[in-house]
């Protein structure tokens, strides 16, 4: 019987990561591989960006860089977003194949064998495997069996249905017409009137379609029937190119057949292969009460249930757990594996478990998916964390102040009600950096800011004590920050400029402890008429109706911080959203964990020159100024999805 230090049940990319770390260190593993040959993953392929960035060798395995993308609402509303950085797409055969040589390169022993956990048994030392071919010992059992896993069944105990997700789809044939740029669109549509969301991945040789909805919502003919209309959209609107997509599509409307509509699903039914999938969609309660080691097993990937709620993503967190457990094993701390994943990324998980039935309800009529690509398409700011978000790299436990700092349009209450719904706030303990003297001032003069608006979200107050002095700088950060629209700023007087960015700011602040009310009557509790019309106020068309427009943006945070006064002091419960609002506000922003270098080239040199060196701290881009560190920016995303 062949003997190993660690036993790896599943060669996915979390199983072949782990092995190929482990071995690197040192150990003897064996990592066994029960997917037929060329058989392959029931998945849309998708890497994000922060897996890319995390490991930049993913790279080398052969793909598809995906650079822009088409979003459409349950009504096909189309935005079409630029991303700031590319994830990746790969047949599943390609990507674990890749993994798993690097695996074997690096001195793990890989055996073709399907293992059950009936097989599995506890030793005196440790684990015995056995199958029709042999057996194997182990001192550790990994299982990375994926999210029907036995073993995890067998150590951790079985998920309810409510924490399982489904995923179905075809990989079909790349379409003859295929974009303006030769290039097939990747596409993600969420769905009318079902949980979930709609995929096109174009690969090398084929595209991947596919749906994804909770396990308790899934039902099979109507949404495979919903699916098949969104593949034949899909080649209709590439049969139109080399006009752009239109702005709207068609996707989920049930067309009377044309020649081509019949021509596109005759030739799927001959071409199409199916494929569908059980995923980890674990509730909050689920990741409180769950754990996925002891002291000589452990679970890995969609085994331990490691994958988005919201968008179904694991292939990050397969990567992310593999490395967590196999630092853990090697510095001969396995236990504290537990305490690692929890704090990497736990709270990111849990956070996303929360908002999952928010994001796919419904907000002033309509399902919050359509209000969120409609603030999209008004707010360019808004616009750039939603590409985020979709291609991995944007977390949701900070996605509220990235979304609090930087939502400056007139929509301001729906935009902010975006945030609440996704956000949340979590402390992450930050490892051990020795940080240059000028990233303390740096990251000091943040956390003063947040600690001074936490005290009565009085913005004007932490902006003259935090952000640059320079009246020059000053005006172009409200330039810059403030979206107000296309009218010709340069005709604008200073003054006038940055008393209306302050306004918004103020705006919005003031109006996020009442965001996501419970009920329709809470709702016209929280925002009567007049409230509610000075977030629909539109900026003005002309520079010489600005000073007025600014002007009245003052007024109406006078009447909203009067408003809200009002209600604290006769609803209690109002009054505890407000504290705990501030308490969120007034938590310290951690260290960054890795260390941070000057940057140059901030906001392409509206506000600095492009040679000028400044400081990203967490949201912030902060700068030297006559001797002191001074805010100069507050960005939506700046971690480079």
């Amino acid at each position: 019987m062949a003997q190993f230090d660690v036993l790896i049940v599943g060669a996915g990319p979390a199983g072949s990561f782990a092995a190929e770390l482990l071995a690197k260190g040192g150990a003897k593993v064996a990592l066994f591989d029960g997917r037929p040959a060329g058989e392959p993953k029931a998945c849309g392929g998708g890497v994000t960006a922060k897996a890319l960035n995390a490991w930049p060798e993913l790279l080398n395995a052969v793909g598809r860089t995906i650079h822009e993308l088409d979003l459409y609402s349950p009504s096909g509303k189309r935005l079409h977003l630029k991303l700031d950085e590319p994830f990746a797409v790969y047949s599943r055969v390609v990507f674990d194949g890749y993994l798993c040589d690097r695996a074997r390169d690096a001195g793990a022993q890989v055996f073709s064998e399907k293992i059950s956990s009936r097989k599995i048994t506890k030793t005196d030392n440790g684990w015995r495997i056995t199958s029709e071919t042999g057996e194997w010992s182990g001192a550790v059992l990994v299982g990375a069996d994926g999210a029907n896993s036995g073993i995890a069944k067998m150590l951790a105990g079985p998920l309810a249905p409510s924490d399982m997700e489904v995923a179905f789809g075809y990989r079909a044939p790349l379409p003859i017409n295929l974009s303006v740029n030769g290039v097939p669109p990747t596409v993600v549509a969420f769905l009318p009137r079902w949980v979930g969301y709609a995929w096109a991945f174009p690969r090398p040789d084929h595209i991947s379609f596919g749906i994804a909805t909770t396990q308790d919502a899934f039902e099979h003919q109507p949404l495979d029937d919903l699916l098949w209309r969104f593949m034949i959209g899909y080649y209709q609107q590439c049969a139109g190119a080399p006009k752009a997509p239109k702005a709207n599509a068609t996707f989920w409307k049930d067309e009377e057949d044309t020649p081509q509509t019949i021509a596109v699903r005759e030739q799927l039914r001959d071409t199409a292969d199916r494929y569908a999938a059980r995923i980890p969609g674990l509730a909050a309660t689920t990741w409180d009460n769950r754990t996925v080691s002891g002291d000589d097993w452990a679970l890995l990937g969609d085994a331990a249930g490691f994958a988005d709620p919201v968008t179904g993503e694991g292939i990050y967190y397969a990567l992310r757990s593999a490395e967590l457990y196999a630092e853990a094993y090697l510095r001969k701390d396995p236990a504290s594996y537990e305490t690692s994943w929890r704090q990497d990324f736990g709270a990111e998980l849990r956070r996303a478990a929360q908002m999952r039935r928010r994001f796919y309800g419904n907000f002033w009529g309509a399902p919050f998916t359509e209000r969120m690509i409609e603030f999209a398409k008004g707010h360019r700011g808004v616009k750039r964390v939603l590409g985020n978000l979709v291609a991995g790299e944007q977390g949701y436990t900070d996605l509220k102040k990235k979304l609090v700092k930087s939502a400056l349009r007139p929509l301001l209450f729906a935009v902010a009600t975006f945030a609440l719904l996704i956000a949340g706030y979590a402390q992450v303990q930050a490892q051990k950096v020795k940080h240059s003297r000028a990233v303390i001032e740096a990251h000091r003069v943040c956390n003063e800011y947040q600690k001074l608006l936490a005290e009565d979200l009085d913005f004007d107050r932490a902006f003259e004590a935090t952000f640059s002095k320079n009246p020059a700088r000053r005006r172009q950060i409200a330039i810059s920050e403030g979206e107000f629209g296309e009218i010709d700023l340069t005709r604008v007087d200073t003054g006038s400029l940055i008393a209306a960015f302050k306004s918004r700011m103020q705006l919005l602040y003031l109006m996020l402890p009442l965001i996501s009310p419970a009920n329709k009557e809470q709702e016209e509790h929280f925002f009567p008429p007049p409230i509610k019309a000075i977030f629909e106020r539109k900026a003005p068309q002309t520079a010489a109706a600005f000073p007025s427009f600014s002007r009245q943006l003052k007024r109406d945070a006078t009447d909203l911080r009067a408003h809200l006064d009002q209600l604290a002091a006769r609803d209690p419960s109002v009054a505890e959203r407000i504290r705990n609002f501030k308490t969120d506000l007034s938590k310290e922003i951690p260290l960054p964990q890795h260390t941070v270098h000057p940057l140059t080239a901030y906001s392409k040199g509206e506000v600095l020159p492009l040679s000028a060196y400044y400081y990203q701290i967490g949201s912030y881009a902060v700068i030297r100024e006559q001797g002191q560190m001074k805010i100069i920016g507050i960005r939506f995303f700046n971690r480079l999805f």
